[in-house]
């Protein structure tokens, strides 16, 4: 586990299934559980595609996320978990919306230049760091 380096950007699950049902490799950070949320994802609710929505097999799933040889994972300790959960209670923040807080705190702990999402409604309202889309539209 590294910090990030200058112009990498912490890519949360969105951005990273838009970029690979796109064909592109991101490049840059995130944490291990993006994994989880991906294969979730793909194999759960599925994605849009232009021909309706999509589920893929799980070995398909597995497949994709094998290869994300371009991302760096950062990982918070148990104990910064624990302290980003008690400021989340103290700001409010509930539900599943507590998964998108530990992505900005993994983000300031990589020391990413900016979180690469397609949610960026939801990320708004928790951080100052610069927001991306996959397809690289800045938003604030």
């Amino acid at each position: 586990m590294r910090n990030a380096t200058p112009d990498e950007c912490l890519w949360d699950s969105s951005a990273v299934i838009a970029a690979l049902m796109a064909g592109h490799q991101p490049k840059g950070v995130t944490r291990p559980h993006t994994l989880g949320e991906i294969f979730s994802t793909l194999t759960g609710r599925g994605i849009e595609t232009p021909n309706g929505k999509t589920r893929l097999h799980p070995d398909d799933a597995t497949a994709l996320l094998t290869d994300l040889s371009k991302l760096t994972f950062v990982e918070l300790t148990a104990k910064e978990t624990l302290k980003a959960i008690q400021e989340a209670g103290a700001q409010g923040i509930r539900g599943g919306l507590i998964h998108d807080w530990l992505h900005v705190q993994a983000a300031h702990k990589a020391k990413a230049d900016a979180i690469v999402t397609e949610n960026t409604q939801r990320l708004r309202t928790l951080t100052k760091t610069p927001l991306k889309t996959f397809a690289g539209q800045s938003v604030r």
